[in-house]
């Protein structure tokens, strides 16, 4: 292997699902060399909030199918690909009111991960998001 962690395809559902997404990154930052652990930690919470969110969407759209996080070192970035309906990021604020209770994911994501895209595909959406550092 040169100098990368393999490629993990990572499905919800299965209990410590979130877990092995994080672990998937961390072995692949650290095929990377990466030692920035301020920028490591700003990506896996970037990670977490748009899988978290996805999730969400599912059950909102009552589909028992998996949203698919895949861990590709050897092109250095994650994708979150769901089935949850899709939207349009773009029409979202840029910054949550203050006083709302929830909302902050997409925010922090965009804020950590500003190279990020989506792309729609049927049924949903998927979120590109590169490594920060390579």
């Amino acid at each position: 292997m040169d100098g990368h962690a393999p490629t993990r395809r990572i499905e919800s559902g299965a209990d410590g699902w979130l877990f092995s997404v994080r672990e998937a990154i961390v072995d692949a930052i650290d095929a990377t060399h990466s030692d920035d652990p301020d920028a490591v930690t700003m990506y896996l919470t970037a990670v977490t909030e748009i899988a978290t969110n996805a999730v969400e969407s599912h059950e909102r759209m009552g589909t028992d199918e998996p949203v698919v996080v895949t861990v590709d070192p050897q092109h250095a970035h994650v994708t979150v690909a769901d089935l949850g309906g899709g939207f349009d990021p773009d029409e979202r604020p840029p910054r949550p009111s203050p006083d709302q209770i929830r909302g902050r994911g997409l925010y922090l994501a965009r804020s950590f991960c500003p190279d990020m895209s989506w792309q729609r595909n049927p049924g949903g959406m998927v979120c590109t998001l590169p490594f920060p550092f390579q």
